[in-house]
This record gives structure tokens, sequence and C-alpha cells, in this order.
């Protein structure tokens, strides 16, 4: 147990318990099953904190209008004319 909270101090708290096992194999040659570690790190309450992304949050009213604006109809297109075509063969 003291290795794993050792291993998860040193690693700023970023490493979950798949990182965790691999570590103490590779660096410390101590061989754990994954599901142990998972449940030593349970009891201990024990959570890598992770960094999120910070998302930006877009108004759709705001970007639909911009894209009109930039983004005029050049090919003048007529939906209106096609379901009239199409109504008079059905």
């Amino acid at each position: 147990m003291n290795d794993i909270v050792k291993v998860y101090e040193e690693n700023l708290k970023q490493f979950g318990y798949r990182r965790i096992t691999k570590y103490l194999k590779e660096d410390y040659g101590i061989k754990y099953n994954s599901k142990k570690v998972l449940r030593i790190m349970r009891d201990n309450q024990i959570q890598s904190e992770y960094v999120r992304k910070m998302r930006r949050k877009m108004k759709y009213k705001q970007n639909k209008e911009k894209s009109l604006l930039q983004y005029p109809d050049l090919i003048n297109r007529k939906f209106n004319d096609i379901k009239t075509r199409f109504s008079v063969l059905y």
C-alpha cells in the first residue's frame, strides 16, 4: 500500500490505477494486479486529479447570424421551386 501511495504522490496525483501498476512494474520491479491496485486506491480514497481542458461556450444564434453575413447565397438556390416540380410529377 505504501508503494502505491508513494507513486501516486510522486507523480502529482495524476496517475490512475493503470499507470500506477505500470510504473510499479517498470521502475520498482514490483508486480501488482491492476484490480488489486484499484481496490487499494478505493479503500484509501485515492483518486487521480486530471486537469480538464477549458471549453468555449458558443451561442448558436450568434454563430448563425455571423454565418449568414459571411457566406451569402452565391448560387441563388431556390428550394421552393424544387418542391413544386416534384409535386406536379406525383
